[in-house]
């Protein structure tokens, strides 16, 4: 079966557009999640085109109603085609190089720390320094950091590597995205169907998106006012901002 025709059986079956890519990998088989609108984002294993009418409609009932008869169902069609999956040449994905250790913190230590005071150390993703930010005559604003979803990354500016920033404040920062990585995990969990064990789990991993979503609701207001130091950032932010402006 070619992608498009088993692309417009699901949207038929589903009656919701498909955002679906192919991949080879041979652990997380099948998953989904919700996308922008009625959007459904698929990544599923390429040995699913040569699966029947009847497991892309168990493929579709699962996405809509998560039914043991439609998960059993793609079950068992991976376990009849465990071979095939096995010889699937995976997909080489460029390395990401982390920098944790920087000229005056080391984000590692920080993440750790905040991680272990707020969350319990259940928070999983990766962190690193950015890269050195290009001299500009005139900076209007400034980026203290960002979680970028489909790498599970948060990324803190280099800017705030300086003498001049107190703790507190890059510990702030630090914070605030960990509480992206928190809520995503939380709001966007995956459906996946893994392989060997084919297991459901819920946990929100990294989702292909072109643009990632960032959110301050009243809900992420409310947890992020729970940083000890939060009214002291606050005020120091405002305070110097200008001078960070200039770094």
């Amino acid at each position: 079966m070619e992608f498009e025709e088993f692309k417009q059986k699901l949207q038929k079956y589903t009656k919701q557009p498909i955002n679906l890519i192919l991949t080879t990998n041979r652990r997380i088989v099948f998953s989904f999640n919700r996308g922008e609108g009625n959007e459904i984002n698929v990544r599923i294993n390429k040995i699913f085109l040569n699966s029947t009418q009847g497991i892309i409609k168990a493929i579709a009932e699962f996405i809509l109603r998560r039914t043991r008869k439609s998960k059993n169902e793609i079950k068992k069609f991976i376990r009849l085609n465990q071979d095939e999956i096995d010889r699937l040449k995976p997909v080489r994905r460029r390395k990401i190089f982390l920098f944790h250790q920087g000229v005056h913190f080391n984000l590692k230590e920080i993440f750790d720390k905040i991680n272990n005071k707020y969350f319990s150390n259940k928070i999983d993703c990766r962190i690193s320094w950015g890269k050195y930010p290009k001299k500009v005559k005139r900076k209007k604003s400034i980026r203290y950091g960002a979680f970028i979803q489909e790498k599970n990354l948060i990324m803190v500016s280099r800017v705030l590597d300086n003498d001049f920033i107190p703790d507190f404040f890059i510990e702030y920062i630090v914070y605030h995205e960990m509480l992206h990585a928190y809520f995503f995990n939380l709001k966007n969990s995956k459906i996946r169907l893994t392989y060997p064990q084919m297991q459901i789990n819920f946990s929100g991993l990294k989702v292909k998106s072109k643009r990632p979503q960032i959110v301050h609701d009243a809900e992420f207001k409310l947890k992020e006012r729970e940083f000890a130091e939060y009214e002291r950032k606050k005020k120091w932010g405002k305070e110097n901002l200008e001078k960070m402006l200039k770094l």
